[in-house]
């Protein structure tokens, strides 16, 4: 009965490695474990179950996944493992120069994979970029990452800014 506590712990750390969650896989998170929850408890009403030592792991992939996703370490990972073509992404985009010769910002609504995070959009201006991230963020909020080269993550407008390295930060906004 490991089945229903894993599939839950997955949609769990798959939740985990959006910037701000996701309300999609937050939502599947919650029935996940709805679910491996009730089949713990039918697991522990019948008697041949109960003695067997395999009814306390669906405590301890709860417990691990829980305090896992606690230390931030679904988040980090995937970022780690996305930051080598987060940058090349970044540094590929375009600056074009407005009508009086300064730069001026460049976005696009295009739709990406990069690294392990879906891309929905970006804007790039000479010091800085956003990307926005497809599901990142909760019910009332939009979270992506932005890179800054230069600037100060004070001189943008978030709700929450929370900096990951030298020149990456998550970033979300309320409606």
């Amino acid at each position: 009965m490991i089945a229903p506590p894993a599939l839950a712990a997955g949609v769990t750390l798959g939740d985990a490695m959006f910037p701000g969650g996701s309300i999609v896989f937050t939502l599947a998170t919650a029935a996940a474990w709805v679910f491996a929850c009730f089949a713990w408890a039918a697991m522990l009403c019948a008697p041949e179950f109960r003695k067997r030592v395999a009814v306390l792991l669906a405590p301890a992939v709860a417990a691990s996944t829980f305090g896992l996703v606690a230390a931030d370490i679904p988040f980090r990972a995937a970022f780690l493992m996305s930051k080598p073509a987060l940058t090349r992404f970044v540094e590929s985009l375009p600056v074009t120069e407005g009508p009086d010769g300064q730069e001026q910002e460049e976005s696009g609504p295009r739709f990406r994979l990069v690294g392990l995070y879906p891309v929905g959009g970006w804007s790039r201006d000479a010091g800085s970029a956003y990307l926005g991230i497809v599901g990142g963020g909760g019910l009332l909020e939009w979270c992506g990452l932005r890179y800054l080269t230069g600037d100060r993550i004070d001189d943008y407008v978030y709700s929450s800014a929370r900096r990951l390295d030298d020149d990456w930060y998550v970033v979300c906004e309320d409606f």
